[in-house]
């Protein structure tokens, strides 16, 4: 009986030692699990900065026959804005001088457009973080003034690949779509998701 309790007293004795290791194990645990948990917070945060909190809704399916558009869609380096005209048509200019135009009734007619001052689209000539080369639609509307004024400002093409506001005289990379130069608090412009295919000759930019 002696015999027993003495070898039962070794063992409780010996995993009382193997405690604070066991509770520093599972703490680190715990470290390592709450590390991982911010860090897919804030990549998902980030991901959720990348785009606009503001709604954008445009639908075209007549790519084809928009030579700006369809250049901007399918060659590295070209942009391609989308505004409104004065006769309610649209107006599609590229970052080459190239430009052409279309009356409302040829967009379609299930997607109403959505956006603060037109679109740029198109196709940057530099990969992005995933290394692929990615469509990118931005608003037209320069967002310092917009962001800091409320000002409806469009942007124009300052080249192939950059966007300048007349107003701020901030610009903007259309390859990354961040701020080049300029005093503002906004550093990027206002970005949506696109989806284009050439097989339907269809582009749809959409944002909420």
């Amino acid at each position: 009986m002696l015999n027993f309790w003495f070898r039962s007293s070794q063992w409780v004795r010996a995993r009382m030692r193997r405690l604070p290791k066991l509770y520093a194990s599972l703490r680190r645990a715990g470290l390592l699990s709450l590390t991982l948990s911010l860090c897919m917070a804030s990549c998902t945060s980030e991901v959720d900065d990348y785009y606009s909190r503001y709604p954008a809704r445009f639908a075209f399916n007549a790519v084809l026959t928009m030579a700006p558009l369809n250049r901007a869609l399918n060659n590295e380096g070209m942009f391609c804005s989308i505004s409104r005209g004065r006769n309610k048509n649209y107006v599609f200019r590229g970052n080459d001088g190239l430009c052409d135009s279309v009356y409302q009734t040829a967009i379609d007619a299930n997607a109403v457009p959505v956006c603060i001052n037109g679109f740029i689209v198109g196709l940057p000539n530099e990969l992005n973080m995933k290394g692929m080369l990615e469509r990118v639609a931005y608003d037209l509307v320069c967002p310092n003034c917009y962001g800091e004024f409320s000002i409806n400002r469009a942007l124009s093409f300052r080249n192939r690949t950059e966007a300048v506001c007349s107003r701020c005289k901030c610009v903007y990379s259309l390859n990354t779509g961040n701020l080049l130069s300029g005093e503002s608090s906004v550093r990027r412009l206002e970005r949506y998701h696109i989806v284009y295919s050439d097989n339907s000759n269809v582009v749809i930019v959409q944002n909420n």
